[in-house]
């Protein structure tokens, strides 16, 4: 059906998404031969998350390699450690995958809120207005360490007063996560609102954003809380040092130890000056690097590069004019 679609439509360009997608539309580009081809991989490579990305698709590997010897294919990721985990995977240079950065509609998310139910939420909780707030915002799921979060927790609240932590969303773990924080006497600290389309509201109310995750793609909330003015403190997971500037807009915490990313916490939370630095900072990097108008400029920029590069190419290739000009004897 796609080489129909081509052979009918000759596009200039075939941009395909995801991996299962890019075999398929790459392999019909190649017998329509469509001049340039570009594919966006997910996050990080299809075996490093769960066995469900790659399960019953074990040509995905070799259908990549394949499709990447002609010149006129190109697999683009959207984090740096993405590049690196495709470029491992498939055995190429690092240097021959490309970069496109996500880009998030802040303007958006932040008109569509409801700050009112949040507020509610949190003076019924007895957070009070001068309270510092070390939140979360993902699934609670088994990757996302939610121990690990709450350990850490365990430990700031054990040293300091007016602290509270917020762990927004739902999922499998959540009710074990609950039991274990009921169980060490925080259940009036560590809070659980559940699940939520008002993300931009409860960010709006963090001081500091933790992630303790074990994999990650390229986790757009860490962008979304630097869009709020909120430094974020993450566990080195796929594409997350790629969302913030360590030390200016958050930190990396490079060890998944709860005692030391307690200290971190507190660290931060003691450093005033930082503290207000680094949310000025953390609005301005995440709107000024992964906006829309800055991805959309840079995928028009990678349309155009590749199209002339590929066009000299394609010309070296097919010359069809030379070799019949050349068949009858004419220069």
């Amino acid at each position: 059906q796609l080489v129909g679609i081509f052979n009918e439509k000759r596009p200039n360009i075939v941009n395909s998404w995801q991996d299962g997608t890019n075999i398929v539309a790459g392999y019909a580009a190649l017998v329509s031969r469509v001049p340039t081809v570009l594919m966006f991989g997910r996050s990080m490579r299809p075996d490093s998350k769960t066995m469900a990305h790659i399960r019953n698709r074990p040509y995905l590997n070799g259908g990549y390699k394949c499709l990447l010897e002609n010149s006129r294919f190109t697999l683009c990721l959207n984090s740096e450690q993405g590049r690196k985990s495709y470029a491992k995977w498939l055995g190429v240079e690092e240097e021959k995958l490309l970069i496109l950065h996500n880009g998030l509609d802040l303007e958006t998310m932040n008109e569509n809120q409801n700050d009112v139910s949040v507020e509610e939420f949190l003076i019924n909780a007895g957070v009070l207005p001068n309270s510092e707030v070390i939140g979360g915002v993902f699934r609670f799921v088994r990757e996302k360490r939610l121990s690990l979060w709450v350990e850490a927790a365990f430990r700031v609240l054990e040293k300091r007063d007016g602290v509270f932590f917020i762990a927004v969303g739902d999922g499998p773990e959540r009710k074990d996560i609950q039991r274990k924080v009921r169980e060490f006497g925080f259940g009036d600290k560590i809070l659980f609102p559940g699940r939520t389309n008002i993300v931009g509201s409860w960010l709006k109310k963090f001081d500091l954003f933790l992630l303790t995750s074990e994999i990650e793609g390229l986790p757009n909330v860490l962008i979304e809380a630097q869009g709020f003015g909120v430094p974020v403190l993450t566990t080195r997971a796929g594409g997350s040092e790629d969302t913030f500037e360590n030390y200016d807009s958050g930190v990396l915490l490079i060890k998944s130890d709860a005692d030391k990313i307690a200290k971190q916490i507190e660290i931060c939370l003691d450093d005033t000056i930082w503290m207000e630095r680094a949310k000025i900072c953390a609005k301005e990097y995440a709107s000024e690097k992964f906006s829309i108008s800055g991805m959309i400029n840079n995928l028009d920029l990678i349309y155009t590069t590749r199209m002339n590069e590929d066009r000299l190419e394609w010309n070296k290739e097919a010359g069809l004019k030379q070799k019949i000009l050349s068949i009858i004897g004419v220069s």
